[in-house]
């Protein structure tokens, strides 16, 4: 992948090998994804090049906020012990990442079993929900302001 100015000028280039390039709301950045199904790796990318990446071997999912000014990505990790994987080891991460690439707060086992599951979306330009598996009868709803902070 190759990055151009506006002038049709390299900025940078990469041999990464994105399937998916999902833009930001602001234009100011994306990410991009090495599969098109949720599982792979995650890396937001400016114009200076790649600037964040989200370690995720298994599978992800993203919102951006409306504004643009950041992007929450649920990871669930899958325990790879055996030869394959264990649902009731399943972990959910929660990251929120700004348009630098850097990261604004995470949530590390948010979830765990068949409650990793779930969806994450951002309400607004100030917080994040994450809901766990809604077919289950514990299912949960987590929501945090844009520091963290549970509301």
């Amino acid at each position: 992948m190759t990055m151009l100015d506006d002038n049709g000028n390299e900025l940078w280039k990469t041999n990464h090998g994105f399937v998916a390039i999902d833009p930001s709301p602001n234009g100011r950045y994306a990410i991009g994804t090495d599969s098109t199904v949720g599982d792979g790796s995650v890396s937001i990318f400016n114009k200076d090049g790649i600037v964040g990446e989200v370690p995720s071997d298994d599978f992800f999912e993203f919102d951006f906020s409306m504004d643009g000014s950041f992007v929450a990505i649920r990871v669930i990790k899958l325990d790879r012990t055996k030869d394959y994987p264990n649902p009731d080891r399943e972990v959910a991460n929660l990251f929120v990442m700004n348009e630098f690439g850097k990261e604004i707060w995470s949530k590390k086992e948010i979830a765990k079993g068949d409650s990793s599951s779930g969806k994450v979306v951002v309400l607004d330009d100030n917080s994040v929900e994450f809901t766990t598996n809604p077919l289950l009868p514990e299912s949960k709803v987590y929501r945090f302001d844009q520091h963290g902070n549970p509301l």
